[in-house]
């Protein structure tokens, strides 16, 4: 199996398995599967956004000559539930609000297309306001590079805009950092599935 091949067969599994988490929640718990679905918003609007900015960007990106694979999701249920409990115990806060319902992965050649795609989703969206971003891992000053100690953040850089007002969470990174990219996030997921349970 390819590089690629087994990196949309993760991402379709984590997918499948935040539904199926969803849907466990729905049955146990409907009043918190209400909230976590106000919390993403209407799923079949979303989609429609989500095909229409990941054409808008593949159509920017031909246009440039820049060749590269684009993966996309919108957050399930399951995803929106783990990260919500995992927000509440870092910052002690009753409030939560997904800044990144919609969510593209761009896989470049190398880093110098990393961020010439960089230069032009900065100059092509909206970003989103500092302000407005509540997840864990935002701990950054600037708005277009992640800057935290997260190891996963040395070998990619991600950006958050808005289309058409919903929060989308733009990762790019280059061919050969792929790999190490999905590790460390199996990591990082594990790990938060950890504290979670600890709390």
């Amino acid at each position: 199996m390819s590089l690629l091949l087994k990196v949309y067969f993760n991402h379709y599994l984590e997918m499948f398995l935040g539904y199926l988490k969803g849907q466990y929640i729905r049955i146990t718990n409907p009043k918190r599967y209400l909230y976590l679905k106000k919390i993403r918003g209407n799923n079949s609007i979303l989609l429609k956004k989500k095909a229409e900015l990941q054409k808008q960007i593949t159509s920017i990106l031909k246009l440039n000559q820049i060749h590269t694979n684009i993966i996309s999701r919108i957050k399930t249920i399951g995803s929106i539930d783990r990260k919500e409990r995992y927000s509440k115990i870092l910052k002690k806060s009753k409030n939560y609000s997904s800044n990144d319902v919609i969510g593209l992965k761009i896989i470049t050649k190398n880093k110098k297309d990393c961020y010439k795609v960089l230069k032009l989703i900065l100059s092509n969206f909206v970003l989103q306001k500092i302000e407005d971003m509540q997840n864990p891992e935002d701990f950054f000053k600037e708005p277009k590079i992640m800057r935290n100690t997260n190891s996963i953040a040395k070998n990619h850089i991600f950006v958050k805009i808005i289309f058409k007002g919903s929060p989308v969470h733009i990762i790019l990174m280059q061919r050969s950092d792929v790999a190490y990219i999905h590790k460390q996030r199996s990591i990082y997921i594990k790990f938060v599935k950890n504290v979670i349970k600890s709390n």
